[in-house]
């Protein structure tokens, strides 16, 4: 790769980098929310992320722009639910557990992401 373009790439990524970098992470808020004991609770639409058929990740529940990995009650709930592939929208109180969980995503790898505990509104 030629210096010039080594350079010009640096200067591309280097800005991304720094807004990956500064990036808070959201917490979920919802109307209604309240928070028990310190932990974030609430009603709201979640959508739950399928994709490791397409080597994306398993169970990545979408809150408010916000990402986290279900508790393995909810996980047993969804994998009962026998949800298709893609994004599935669903109506859930939330509880954020405190702790970091885990979700399988492809080629072998997985993600940490915070840890919540879904109960779904029509069951």
């Amino acid at each position: 790769m030629s210096k010039k373009l080594s350079y010009r790439l640096f200067w591309m990524a280097l800005p991304m980098c720094c807004l990956v970098a500064c990036a808070e992470d959201a917490a979920p808020s919802s109307s209604g929310g309240a928070s028990v004991s310190g932990k974030a609770t609430g009603t709201t639409i979640a959508t739950i992320e399928d994709t490791l058929p397409a080597d994306g990740c398993k169970f990545v529940v979408h809150i408010n722009d916000a990402e986290y990995a279900p508790d393995a009650a909810t996980a047993a709930v969804l994998r009962a639910r026998q949800l298709d592939h893609g994004m599935t929208v669903v109506e859930v109180e939330y509880e954020l557990t405190g702790r970091t969980g885990s979700v399988a995503c492809g080629f072998n790898t997985h993600r940490d992401l915070p840890e919540v505990a879904l109960a779904f509104k029509d069951s």
